[in-house]
């Protein structure tokens, strides 16, 4: 059961009127800079931490079909993805977001994408499919937030979702940084701690279309082998239905770089993401 409290701490039995406040129009001609705090917000608890998790949503004017749950890269809280969303809402998207346990205005202690994190996000797509605004459900995950949503998906596939768009993100633990980055997280012969949290296995157990934006100079990494990892484990799965930038594959191409070379920066793009997702869930 989700429990909900409006920002302005109402009680969560006034629930019914807190969701249909979620869904009222954005005004475009906000600034972007204060677009994404402009936003009517709600706090959800974490059933796996008991932490309070601050969400947001972004309605436009007519929503066209589809909401899109965004989720955030590497340690950072929702703010970083303003522009995106900002781009689905002028798409037609409704547009939710949130801060992780330990992250923004959220309670708890970072996770870094591990199973409390996981529970959390399971609960925002649980209270986005009660939006009034909400017809079909995906979930886009930026960066290292793909090991947060593939997971969740991979594990809760009763969930209301009809795909996961990925866009750069790391396959392994060592894509992560194991080896040592500025997150501090734990070393690369932690078994324990990566069984939760490495994208190449939670991919290869969806039961939705998966989708991975990759530009040909990634944005961490040096070349697109941790794109090729994701991909192939998709593949072995049987994921119902794998691509690339568009491009739906069945097997893994002999290289991936004339598919990189002629794809847009995905993240300038919003639309595209919402063509391809009525493409392949109708």
């Amino acid at each position: 059961m989700i429990l909900l409290a409006l920002l302005s701490c109402q009680p969560a039995s006034r629930m019914p009127e807190g969701l249909e406040r979620l869904c009222e129009p954005m005004d475009l001609s906000i600034p972007p800079a204060f677009f994404l705090s402009s936003a009517p917000s709600v706090w959800m608890g974490n059933p796996g931490s008991g932490a309070q998790l601050a969400v947001s949503v972004l309605a436009p004017e007519e929503p066209q079909d589809w909401t899109v749950v965004l989720v955030p890269p590497g340690v950072s809280d929702s703010s970083i993805l303003s522009t995106m969303a900002r781009g689905l809402v002028e798409a037609g998207a409704v547009v939710v977001v949130f801060d992780p346990d330990g992250r923004g205005r959220s309670e708890g202690e970072e996770d870094y994408g591990g199973w409390v994190h996981q529970a959390g996000l399971g609960q925002v797509i649980s209270l986005t499919a009660q939006l009034p605004c909400t017809d079909r459900i995906g979930v886009m995950s930026r960066s290292m937030g793909v090991s947060m949503a593939a997971g969740v998906l991979s594990t809760q596939p009763d969930l209301p979702v009809s795909f996961l768009i990925d866009w750069e993100g790391p396959s392994d633990r060592y894509s992560t940084g194991c080896q040592g980055n500025s997150m501090d997280i734990p070393g690369c012969d932690e078994d324990n701690f990566w069984s939760y949290r490495e994208g190449a296995v939670s991919v290869a157990d969806l039961s939705v279309p998966y989708h991975r934006l990759q530009t040909l100079y990634d944005h961490v990494q040096p070349d697109a082998t941790h794109a090729r990892m994701m991909l192939e484990s998709a593949l072995e799965g049987g994921v119902p239905g794998v691509y690339l930038n568009g491009v739906e594959l069945t097997e893994a191409p002999g290289s991936l770089a004339p598919l990189l070379h002629d794809w847009r920066d995905p993240l300038r793009h919003p639309e595209e993401w919402l063509r391809w997702a009525d493409r392949v869930a109708p």
